[in-house]
């Protein structure tokens, strides 16, 4: 896992959105707050690009400050893992089963593909 800073214009954010149908506005407030001392985001570098897993509310907390950039843990894997990352992250961070966050996602990804 290396730690840097990414475009946000290079990260692909569908269909791995830890299942929320928006953001939380105050959490993303919050971010924006301290934004320099936030968690990294996870990334996974894929076959197909560089795939968010985890960090939606930091990453818009960096959008709104103007910040071309966003601090983020990178790992190699496939979608598959960056899939299994998100649902167990979700899983910990949130009262969210497996199977809502699995649901979650596939809602979020069928949203992106109308």
């Amino acid at each position: 896992m290396t730690l840097v800073d990414l475009p946000i214009a290079d990260l692909l954010q569908a269909p791995i959105e830890h299942g929320r149908a928006q953001l939380d506005q105050a959490r993303v407030a919050h971010y924006m707050e301290r934004i320099d001392e936030t968690e990294p985001v996870t990334v996974f570098d894929t076959d197909d690009g560089l795939l968010m897993a985890d960090g939606y509310h930091r990453l818009e907390a960096a959008r709104r400050l103007r910040r071309t950039t966003v601090r983020a843990y990178v790992r190699k894997g496939t979608p598959h893992d960056a899939l299994q990352f998100a649902v167990e992250n979700a899983e910990q961070k949130t009262d969210m089963t497996v199977s809502e966050a699995l649901a979650a996602i596939y809602r979020r990804g069928r949203r992106g593909a109308d």
